[in-house]
């Protein structure tokens, strides 16, 4: 069995910040697209919390995985 320090969360590799990168983005940017008319109201409004924690809570993932890759 593999330990925590081999878990790309914990010891991220360029190519998987790239990735996550990557993903993180497109996904924030749908995420927003498909709640919210984006070119007619504002995306963060009281209806749309459940959008706001998605975003909230991947956005400090891709923290994490930036700050455990820059920490080395």
């Amino acid at each position: 069995m593999h330990s925590s320090e081999d878990h790309f969360i914990y010891d991220p590799k360029k190519k998987h910040l790239c990735i996550f990168s990557i993903l993180w983005f497109l996904s924030v940017t749908l995420i927003i697209l498909v709640t919210t008319d984006l070119f007619r109201e504002n995306p963060f409004t009281f209806d749309n919390v459940l959008m706001e924690f998605l975003v909230v809570g991947s956005t400090v993932a891709m923290a994490v995985l930036f700050k455990n890759y820059f920490a080395d």
